[in-house]
């Protein structure tokens, strides 16, 4: 039994409206030309942990097994001369980060961070954010994560106080 050919001009139809289609999904997953990237929150403290061991094996320059204050002041400065417009926002301040997040994490005391600190604190930071305690972020617990960032960002503003209400 022969079966019936289809007209060419439905092929045609069916194949650009898929062509017109997978054009319009990617445009909308692809973000404007200029505009930041912005990390999503990891769904699962697996994934929190994971991304923790390539944030310290990026910062573990010589590969010791711990972080210390020169390796992560290197890497700042590495930064700052590839993003010189972003260093001179961030003026003083990227250097305070450091040492606070390295006074923070380093539970021991003895003047470096370990991949065991590292990721105690990833734990940390993932068990803040999941509220409910069900080992995953919702949607719900990421916007709180963001408005609780947001409004922490507004507080402190660009000069370390909110700005003064102007009335006339």
């Amino acid at each position: 039994m022969k079966r019936p050919k289809m007209p060419r001009i439905v092929i045609a139809a069916a194949l650009g409206s898929t062509v017109l289609a997978s054009t319009a999904f990617a445009a909308q997953q692809t973000p404007p030309a200029g505009a930041r990237m912005r990390m999503q929150p990891p769904a699962t403290q697996e994934e929190a942990i994971s991304r923790a061991d390539q944030h310290f094996t990026r910062l573990d320059t010589n590969r010791d097994g711990q972080v210390t204050q020169a390796e992560v002041e290197a890497l700042r400065q590495q930064r700052a001369e590839r993003r010189e417009a972003r260093a001179q926002k961030m003026g003083k301040r990227g250097g305070k980060m450091a040492q606070r997040m390295l006074t923070r994490l380093d539970t021991d005391r003895n003047g470096s961070v370990s991949q065991a600190e590292f990721r105690a604190g990833a734990t940390q930071r993932f068990q803040r954010i999941d509220s409910n305690g069900d080992g995953r972020l919702d949607a719900a617990e990421t916007q709180a994560m963001r408005d609780k960032r947001m409004s922490h960002r507004g507080m402190r503003g660009h000069g370390g106080a909110p700005t003064p209400p102007t009335g006339n």
